[in-house]
């Protein structure tokens, strides 16, 4: 799977956690409709990810830690990878700076570089049964359950598996 963006020197990799952010549909702040993937875009340029006071795994991210992007819908798909390089509290400048109509206020920001949006975003349903999490129980219909809730915690396997970084991870 090709991909933009370079390698960051020195990254941290003891204590380093995983993250997958899945983003669902939204809209321009002009209203208009997103689907998730545009919706993703449009925070990964503006280098940030909201999360709200009851998202999942929000006290465990750290500065250093990766994360992957999942699209949500018809998409289901990881559209590409970030560092995390800080969480900062919902302000009002964030609000300026948002891209997108906001549902809700979030309660912090997490601050992303080194961006690498994939050329060939990456299908998640042929690949389920190389998940940790589904290793012992075949994929059921309702398999988009295990990607909902904002983040999910995934280890480094899991992570290489969506990243492409593994023997067979492209679809």
């Amino acid at each position: 799977m090709a991909e933009r963006g370079h390698e960051a020197e020195g990254e941290r990799r003891s204590g380093m956690k995983h993250y997958l952010l899945i983003k669902g549909s939204g809209r321009s702040r002009t209203g208009a409709p997103l689907n998730s993937s545009e919706a993703a875009d449009a925070l990964l340029w503006s280098r940030m990810w909201p999360l709200w006071e009851h998202t999942r795994c929000r006290k465990m991210i750290e500065p250093g830690d990766r994360v992957a992007i999942y699209c949500s819908g018809g998409a289901a798909a990881v559209i590409g990878t970030a560092r995390v390089t800080g969480l900062e509290p919902w302000t009002r400048q964030h609000l300026l700076a948002y891209p997108l109509l906001l549902e809700g206020v979030p309660h912090i920001v997490l601050r992303l570089d080194d961006i690498r949006r994939f050329d060939d975003p990456l299908k998640v349903q042929p690949i389920l049964t190389r998940l940790t999490w589904f290793a012992r129980k075949a994929p059921t219909k309702k398999w988009g359950v295990h990607f909902m809730g904002g983040v999910r915690f995934v280890n480094e396997a899991d992570f290489e598996t969506f990243t492409g970084k593994t023997k067979g991870a492209a679809a």
